[in-house]
């Protein structure tokens, strides 16, 4: 089963790579007017503890250009289990400044939250129930004014459940801003 992580692994880096360099370049900073908008992304990605596929979903409201809140909803199918979590986190998303286009189009964020998690990691003795502690990190990098191609990595700490730490990376979302 390590093979095939690792398989996983590398094709995600491959195809995020070849997304970002098919990437066109635009003169102005897109992705500025986020303000008092929603934003919502989908995306696949694995789970590492146990390792699988991993599919994400979620709808970002932004407060303020820069702060925002995302409930969330994750699928993690690794090696016959299953693993549901629902979830919110507050976010800060940077503003980079510069010259360069890439870089004004780039929005790296942080994020922090909890919620339920529902978990069979065995595949054998039943499904636990639990909350979890969340933190991610990521990037939007926005092609055109409304759509963003994003990655993310998730650390969760679950409680009630029979693992105990869970790492996610949403290899390659797109998210349209509303």
């Amino acid at each position: 089963m390590k093979l095939h992580a690792n398989r996983c692994f590398v094709t995600s880096l491959v195809l995020l790579f070849a997304a970002l360099l098919a990437l066109p370049q635009s003169a102005s900073a897109l992705g500025e007017k986020r303000d008092k908008r929603f934003q919502i992304g989908i995306g696949p990605g694995f789970i590492l503890s146990p390792t699988g596929f991993n599919m994400g979903l979620e709808a970002e409201y932004y407060a303020t250009k820069n702060l925002s809140v995302a409930p969330k909803f994750s699928i993690s199918i690794p090696d016959g289990a299953e693993i549901y979590t629902i979830s919110a986190e507050g976010r800060y998303t940077l503003d980079l400044t510069g010259n360069d286009a890439v870089v004004k189009n780039l929005k790296p964020w942080v994020g922090v939250g909890g919620g339920i998690i529902i978990a069979d990691p065995d595949g054998r003795r039943g499904a636990d129930a639990g909350i979890q502690i969340q933190m991610t990190g990521g990037a939007n990098y926005y092609i055109h004014a409304n759509i963003a191609l994003s990655s993310s990595m998730e650390f969760t700490i679950p409680f009630g459940v029979r693992d105990h730490f869970i790492y996610r990376w949403h290899v390659l979302q797109v998210k349209y801003l509303f």
